[in-house]
């Protein structure tokens, strides 16, 4: 199953983000590959991401991320061409960003050295999954 991201999300999401943990600055983003990106409408980006729980996210007007989940398979479209509201979830901005933590790059600010210790990639994610959810 593809993943469908609206390119309004996918514009918000971290790239290049700027992490401070006691006082050492990393760079932390998320990287999709031009591989993964299968196709882009005038509205969502289609990517090949399989291990996800959810199928489609859009940004909603209330300021919160709705997303379809996969359980239901293929959600159905309206006679408009629209999702269906039927089986819709809101989701918090920071447990969204938190579903893409295997597409992550962290790496040191000043060397760009790729950081691999565990407990810190967790620190720095949690860190940009706050600074993400303010933005929003």
């Amino acid at each position: 199953m593809k993943t469908i991201i609206s390119k309004r999300i996918a514009s918000l999401m971290p790239v290049r983000e700027e992490i401070k943990i006691n006082n050492v600055s990393y760079i932390s983003g998320i990287n999709f590959s031009s591989g993964m990106k299968v196709c882009e409408s005038d509205k969502d980006y289609t990517l090949n991401i399989d291990a996800i729980e959810f199928n489609y996210f859009c940004y909603n007007k209330n300021n919160k991320i709705t997303c379809w989940p996969v359980a239901k398979g293929e959600q159905p479209l309206n006679d408009s061409g629209q999702w269906k509201k039927e089986g819709r979830q809101e989701i918090k901005p920071g447990k969204f960003l938190l579903l893409f933590t295997d597409y992550f790059v962290i790496k040191e600010a000043e060397t760009f050295t790729v950081i691999e210790d565990p407990e810190l990639i967790d620190k720095i994610i949690r860190r940009t999954c706050e600074v993400f959810n303010d933005k929003i």
